[in-house]
């Protein structure tokens, strides 16, 4: 079941390279991209951003695209590079990646090592978690780097 899970997590994920401004702050972007992901996720799919000893946390897609615009608002771009994603357990899947970003009050890209745990159960997405560092997300799977 892990590696069907992973396979999930995969095509849920945007390509690489998408500008992620674009992909939730264009409204038509959005609902093409919602419509391609609404088979792979529970209609009440529930998740986090954990960032920096906060927690904000959101349910279903839009609630997803609401936060992700919430965390985007200082950007200009923001795009993600995924690096591993591989299961852990029956119904854990954890994803790394780089975050690439350019805020508006300079031209300097940042760059910085992020990590995604996802809960799929019965084939479908119902929980993602995301991380602003790796760390902590291994460590909540019960890994280290």
């Amino acid at each position: 079941m892990s590696q069907e899970n992973v396979e999930i997590v995969k095509k849920f994920s945007p390509p690489a390279g998408t500008d992620l401004m674009y992909l939730f702050g264009d409204d038509a972007t959005w609902a093409v991209a919602k419509e391609g992901v609404e088979t792979l996720v529970a209609p009440d799919v529930e998740g986090a951003f954990i960032a920096w000893g906060q927690r904000v946390n959101f349910t279903r897609l839009d609630g997803m695209r609401a936060t992700w615009l919430d965390w985007l608002a200082p950007w200009t771009s923001y795009y993600q590079e995924i690096e591993d994603v591989f299961g852990v357990g029956d119904d854990r899947v954890v994803m790394l990646g780089q975050e690439h970003g350019r805020r508006r009050d300079t031209e300097a890209e940042v760059t910085a090592e992020t990590a995604a745990i996802y809960l799929v159960r019965s084939i479908k997405i119902v929980r993602v978690d995301f991380y602003a560092g790796r760390a902590e997300a291994l460590e909540a799977v019960g890994l280290s780097e």
